[in-house]
């Protein structure tokens, strides 16, 4: 019998290979339960990692269940589904609400496509408030704070300068009012003159 030196003070006491295959079966199913055990903790213990997308997720749920069920555990795709729902972020509670109230068979392409959906629409609202964010207010350019933060907000003042009293379509700064052509500051200033 080829068995691994581990396994043999487990061996030492029987007689016949039957009684070793048993022994070794024994052992076998003891280390498959614990596994299993191991593995089902771990599927109900998942969570989303910080900027993990939806399709990794479900990808690491999947690798768990495979492995379960080799180590003859038993969970169909519909329980791993439900699983992974629960422990999504808040952000995805409306399109879980909705692939939870469905009467079919849930599929794991179905539902990773539907959440990637709401993360990719996350995603683009999160990137329009970084922009607005970082373009607006104090130190930022346009708001109601001008360029640089330098109007009080109160008055509305140019947004080019910043300057109370005209808007950015007035400003006596901006060399781009003449239909598009340049006009230099000093020719503005001349025909105002005269």
């Amino acid at each position: 019998m080829n068995v691994a030196l581990h396994h043999l003070p487990a061996l030492e006491e029987t007689e016949t290979a039957l009684q070793a295959w048993n022994q070794l079966l024994a052992l076998y199913n003891a280390k498959s339960h614990l596994r299993c055990a191991y593995l089902l903790k771990e599927i109900n213990d998942i969570k989303m990692q910080p900027n993990e997308q939806v399709a990794k997720l479900f990808a690491r749920a999947r690798s768990l269940r495979n492995r379960l069920v080799k180590a003859g555990g038993v969970m169909s795709v519909t329980q791993l589904i439900n699983i992974v729902l629960t422990k999504l972020p808040k952000n995805f509670a409306m399109m879980v609400a909705i692939l939870t109230a469905s009467d079919g068979e849930l599929d794991l392409e179905t539902v990773t496509a539907k959440l990637q959906c709401v993360e990719l629409s996350q995603e683009a609202v999160d990137t329009n408030i970084a922009f607005y964010a970082n373009h607006s207010g104090r130190g930022g350019r346009g708001g109601y704070g001008g360029r640089g933060g330098r109007g009080n907000g109160a008055d509305n003042g140019c947004w080019m300068c910043g300057e109370p009293g005209h808007i950015k379509a007035n400003c006596p700064k901006n060399k781009c009012r003449n239909g598009g052509k340049a006009v230099a500051l000093s020719a503005y200033v001349t025909n105002v003159a005269y």
